[in-house]
């Protein structure tokens, strides 16, 4: 009604329009209700929301104050947080360029789609144009797309650029190595994991090259106006964009790994006002974080020390049997066995790798054998001697006509070796 000019005031009794008040009267038939106000309703039952509700810690894993505050950082920054499919972030700070010299184009000829798998061609082309990451191509570029089923029995679109690739000159930006990743974690209490949402999609690929992306479907020739899966230079770009982005941040209040983030702290004030300040730097440069994806994490005092492997990673360990050989005597005592399980045990068990604390002494265990070398890095806590890192290689046929003597020093040499970063200074 207040569209169209006009508001019913139930104290004067009236109607009130541009033109002038028309007065209510008994044969109108109008009943006066109390109307709740809308943003009240929004509040408890939209859908972002409640998913935000879901997002945070539940108040037996949080205090209050530090709830109150990240539901205020998740509404703060809703804008950045994805809600849908096709509502994608879009950055320029980094296009993806494709160098392929002088070569000529390559046109790959279109694989047949089986007949059953045209209608997912057409549903998931379509979704793609509405998300504004293709458009029709007349391209002379052509590769040949892939339907690869995923785990929960749908299919990804994906494009075989391979021959795309062979023409395309290297990008060799480095990735995070993952061991130094791990060690940046250090003392660190409070995590929250961020990753964007269909990240590659949010780069743009630069207007002279969005030919190179083209593909052929049943439908027609259409290229990409975004950064697609299968581009050999797409992680370097992604690499790149990240750190540019999260510049000054990473390595001290955050990790990133291409579209993965991880915020961290060792109090959650610390870690709260990391967070932001990745927020604030996504939304400066138009990246999305996925809203389904974000989540926190509150260690232990134990486990913010060291690191434990995740159960499912290591079930086959704890299933591994005794190894044989066909024709070979093995005498498997009681002995045999319970050492054998001792060390799944010890494989398995909660804390098996501690963080390196570089202002303390490190130890180096070395053991050699007519077969391979051993290394242990560990340092002295209180009174327990925490393991660092583990390495072992096996000898070359030189290296074991070694005497006993020169293995041992060869296993020592190769174990500081080894160890470098941790023992350098």
């Amino acid at each position: 009604m207040r569209y169209h000019g006009c508001t019913p005031d139930p104290t004067a009794g009236c109607l009130r329009m541009r033109q002038g008040n028309i007065p209510f009267r008994k044969s109108h038939a109008v009943a006066l209700v109390r109307v709740e106000s809308p943003q009240s309703e929004f509040m408890t039952h939209h859908p972002a929301q409640e998913a935000m509700e879901k997002m945070l810690p539940s108040e037996q894993e949080s205090s209050g104050k530090h709830r109150s505050a990240l539901a205020a950082i998740l509404k703060e920054f809703a804008d950045v947080l994805s809600t849908s499919d096709e509502d994608l972030g879009r950055t320029s700070l980094v296009r993806h360029a494709i160098h392929t010299g002088d070569a000529k184009p390559v046109r790959c000829s279109p694989g047949r789609i089986p007949y059953h798998q045209r209608a997912q061609v057409e549903s998931l082309l379509d979704e793609m144009l509405r998300q504004d990451v293709v458009e029709p191509s007349s391209s002379p570029w052509a590769s040949p797309i892939v339907l690869v089923r995923k785990k929960d029995g749908s299919c990804r679109f994906c494009v075989d650029y391979r021959q795309l690739n062979n023409l395309t000159r290297k990008d060799a930006h480095p990735l995070p190595r993952i061991d130094d990743t791990l060690d940046a974690l250090a003392g660190a209490q409070w995590f929250s994991t961020l990753d964007l949402a269909s990240g590659y999609w949010q780069v743009e690929v630069e207007p002279q090259d969005r030919e190179k992306t083209a593909f052929t479907t049943p439908l027609g020739l259409y290229q990409f106006k975004v950064m697609p899966f299968g581009l050999c230079n797409a992680p370097a770009t992604f690499q790149r964009l990240m750190e540019i982005a999260l510049r000054g941040l990473v390595g001290s209040d955050c990790l990133v790994y291409l579209d993965d983030v991880i915020v961290f702290g060792k109090t959650a004030e610390e870690h709260t006002a990391r967070l932001r300040e990745v927020f604030r730097r996504l939304r400066e440069v138009g990246l999305k974080s996925c809203d389904s994806c974000w989540g926190w994490r509150l260690t232990t005092a134990s486990s913010s020390t060291a690191l434990r492997t995740s159960p499912p990673r290591y079930t086959g360990c704890l299933k591994m049997r005794p190894s044989g050989q066909i024709g070979r005597m093995v005498n498997w005592s009681k002995a045999c066995q319970s050492a054998f399980d001792e060390l799944k045990y010890h494989l398995t068990s909660a804390l098996v790798l501690a963080y390196p604390d570089f202002h303390r002494q490190f130890i180096v265990d070395v053991v050699a054998s007519g077969d391979g070398l051993g290394a242990v890095l560990s340092q002295r806590e209180e009174k327990a001697e925490r393991v660092l890192a583990y390495a072992s290689r096996t000898l070359t046929k030189a290296e074991r006509r070694y005497c006993a003597t020169r293995r041992e020093m060869l296993g020592l040499v190769w174990a500081l070796r080894e160890f470098r970063p941790y023992l350098y200074g």
